[in-house]
């Protein structure tokens, strides 16, 4: 089984999230979003989001196999845990690239990036 991770925070769900998880999908079997806990997003953001971390699982549980809330300060707890075959990212997310970069240099993972 072919393990695809994604991440983002998924608030306001709109279209284009749409398309980048059924993108994503493509590029294995099963899918996985990972979305930071209301606290992170207070934190790196400057306020809470408009749906909190329960209503963005409702949401993405319909368009994902699995949804993991981020650890509140381990980034890379959730890639270890999982062991990913495949991490795609939206054409504008450069947040934790460095946390990402040194997870695909130990473990043989292919980076994609969903164009809009």
């Amino acid at each position: 089984m072919k393990k695809v991770m994604v991440f983002g925070v998924f608030d306001i769900f709109h279209k284009g999230h749409e398309y980048f998880l059924k993108e994503a999908r493509k590029h294995g079997d099963y899918l996985i979003a990972v979305i930071p806990p209301d606290e992170n997003i207070l934190k790196e953001k400057g306020h809470m989001p408009h749906n909190n971390v329960n209503k963005r699982i409702m949401v993405l549980n319909k368009y994902v196999d699995k949804v993991i809330v981020g650890d509140k300060s381990n980034y890379i707890k959730p890639l270890i845990d999982e062991m990913p075959d495949v991490i795609c990212l939206g054409y504008d997310q450069n947040t934790n690239l460095d946390i990402i970069e040194k997870y695909l240099k130990i473990k043989n993972v292919d980076l994609i990036r969903i164009s809009s």
